[in-house]
């Protein structure tokens, strides 16, 4: 699994809409951001948020493709 697929991006995008949480409270949010981004080799900070990540990147010309029938 590649992080910048396109396909994967959009479904990723669609799934997070189809289980909306309110603000603050994006427990199953962050549970799936966790796990893609993990999946994807990337290493979260140790920090301890009960919602949302912290993670650094070091991006050399990484060019991200745009699909912009997806928007």
């Amino acid at each position: 699994m590649h992080l910048y697929d396109t396909k994967q991006l959009i479904n990723w995008r669609r799934e997070l809409h189809q289980h909306p949480e309110l603000s603050s409270q994006e427990f199953a949010t962050t549970e799936r951001i966790t796990r893609w981004l993990q999946q994807g080799d990337i290493r979260l900070l140790p920090l301890r948020l009960k919602t949302g990540l912290s993670l650094k990147l070091a991006m050399a010309n990484l060019l991200l493709p745009c699909d912009k029938k997806a928007a």
